[in-house]
């Protein structure tokens, strides 16, 4: 069946005219990761006749991040899009917003959870319909004798509602940088706490805690999708 792009465009509230695919359909605010390889049109479109989540990703002093950052974002967008996609849930519209220097009064460099729940209590997206994510140039945070990259916790879809709300990474950590091969497992990571599910104790799943794993149980995806910010699949 032919598709519009205007249609598909519409399903992203994205600009019908002088869009870009890969800014607006994937959400890449700096052109393809180097080494990410083809993107499929045809998959997205695929994934937005789905279950799919909507994301804010608020850029923290973006003036401190590093040359390839945003490249790597880009490159943990599209993982996670994939190992999210395995339970059938895909990632839809992303829109950037950004925090100055002075807006952010130190958050450019998290040291304590109380740090990043104060963060994401100060600021918020401009969708209520999408998950909050602040990407933050240092995160230093250590828990449990782990250097910790992210943190996340999404209790309800009503932003103003908590003083915790959304999801906080960083590009570094207490153990160096997050390079884009270890940028999807960690935002997907993330955006799972964010859809509800727990750590779990399991060898190579995407919840276990300090792992590499990005498998998902048919119970987590089923959990997933219930998640009051999952929207329903676009009609094209």
């Amino acid at each position: 069946m032919d598709v519009s792009l205007r249609d598909v465009l519409a399903c992203v509230d994205a600009p019908t005219e002088e869009a870009s695919l890969l800014r607006h359909l994937f959400g890449f605010l700096d052109g393809r990761p180097v080494g990410l390889g083809t993107v499929s049109v045809r998959d997205q479109i695929e994934a937005l006749r789905g279950d799919h989540l909507h994301l804010d990703i608020i850029l923290v002093v973006r003036d401190d991040f590093a040359a390839n950052d945003l490249q790597d974002l880009a490159f943990g967008i599209q993982g996670a899009r994939d190992i999210l996609g395995q339970v059938g849930i895909g990632i839809g519209r992303v829109r950037y917003h950004e925090i100055t220097r002075e807006q952010a009064d130190g958050a450019e460099v998290i040291t304590s959870k109380r740090e990043a729940k104060r963060l994401t209590r100060r600021f918020r997206g401009s969708s209520d319909d999408a998950m909050d994510v602040f990407m933050v140039p240092q995160y230093n945070v250590t828990s449990g004798g782990e250097n910790k990259a992210g943190i996340c916790a999404v209790p309800t879809c009503f932003k103003n509602h908590y003083v915790f709300n959304g999801c906080v990474i960083g590009f570094r950590h207490n153990g160096g940088p997050i390079t884009g091969p270890q940028m999807p497992r960690l935002l997907a990571h993330e955006l799972g706490h964010g859809l509800g599910r727990i750590h779990r104790n399991i060898s190579g799943n995407l919840m276990e805690s300090g792992g590499s794993g990005t498998s998902l149980t048919v119970s987590q995806g089923r959990g997933m999708r219930r998640d009051c910010f999952i929207q329903d699949g676009c009609s094209f």
